[in-house]
């Protein structure tokens, strides 16, 4: 099974690997490895280096790494943008001939790759046999909650259980984006009680893609086809791009087909809820919703959706006139 950046947070509250490569969309997770690396260590600026890998020449590496701490526990370097490293045979050279040694140094190393590594190249095996590659990708619903709390604590506010569904709903599915919601949050309640009402976040978090999509979504499944539009021209009045628009109207109706099958096969909301892998308040959002959908509706809408996929990207339709064309058609 892969590893994941929150399997690492998970392990470094024991255990800190000397050479860990990181790589994946959520680099929150990424900056959070690399505080919990800081503060264990207590580094300061003789003992920390954060370096471009860009900008470093061959010459350099060596001294990075094998220079040993000054008065202090470790030393800590962190290479940025390590995709160049792979992309380069002179640098795969040089830091497989360094990492072979690594562990007679005191140096922590982490790298950090903006996209996924080239698995077959042996820099990539060397690494992972020295130490742990971890993909940094979108958490699941629980762990949101997890990472929701445990900021909430953090930052000393309080939401119920409803406000913390609320935020989550509205907030989206990206780290960045609950944690800059929650920073406006915060900012709203600094001189005020810590208690965050549902109105509070229904007024302060900005509505993410997801949430928009559901409201669309549902409000087709009403056949309200002038707020089905209302909601997908403020996805258009923030630039969202019309093909991930349509990739998630159709997960949505995907979910829903889903549960919808749940439900005939009279299934238990453990077995829904694991199946789609959603926490209850989101399963009961979707069963909710999918009582306004037939079984036979939702796969031909699946159907059209793949048939205007196919013609938007073959240039046959406009994809925002294509999206705008399906939902003012659609019909149960």
């Amino acid at each position: 099974m892969a590893i994941t950046a929150m399997d690492v947070l998970r392990k470094l509250k024991s255990q800190f690997p000397q050479l860990l490569l990181l790589y994946g969309e959520e680099d929150i997770l990424i900056d959070e490895i690399v505080k919990r690396y800081v503060e264990e260590f207590n580094v300061d600026d003789f003992n920390y280096a954060r370096i471009d890998t860009n900008n470093i020449s061959i010459n350099d590496l060596e001294q990075l790494i094998y220079s040993p701490p000054l008065f202090a526990q470790a030393r800590i370097v962190v290479f940025d943008n390590f995709e160049q490293a792979f992309s380069k045979k002179e640098f795969q050279e040089e830091f497989l001939n360094l990492f072979e040694e690594i562990s007679k140094t005191l140096t922590k190393v982490i790298m950090i790759s903006n996209s996924s590594p080239d698995r077959r190249l042996k820099l990539y095996k060397n690494i992972k046999k020295i130490g742990i590659v971890a993909e940094s990708k979108k958490l699941s619903m629980n762990e949101q909650y997890q990472w929701l709390r445990r900021e909430l604590k953090r930052r000393e506010i309080f939401m119920s259980s409803e406000v913390e569904q609320e935020f989550l709903m509205q907030a989206g599915s990206s780290l960045r984006d609950l944690q800059n919601e929650l920073d406006k949050i915060s900012s709203y309640k600094i001189d005020t009680n810590k208690v965050v009402t549902l109105e509070e976040v229904r007024n302060i978090v900005s509505p993410s893609v997801e949430s928009s999509i559901f409201r669309c979504v549902d409000a087709l499944g009403q056949l309200k086809i002038k707020e089905a539009m209302k909601e997908l021209d403020l996805l258009w009045t923030v630039n969202e791009p019309p093909l991930k628009v349509l990739a998630m109207i159709v997960r949505q109706m995907r979910l829903l087909y889903q549960v919808k099958l749940l439900l005939d096969k009279k299934a238990n909301p453990n077995k829904m809820r694991r199946d789609l892998g959603v926490p209850n308040f989101v399963l009961n959002k979707l069963q909710n919703q999918s009582y306004n959908f037939s079984l036979k509706g939702i796969k031909e809408q699946l159907i059209s959706l793949r048939s205007l996929e196919e013609k938007i990207k073959t240039g046959k339709l406009k994809p925002k006139y294509a999206i705008e064309l399906w939902i003012l058609g659609y019909k149960k």
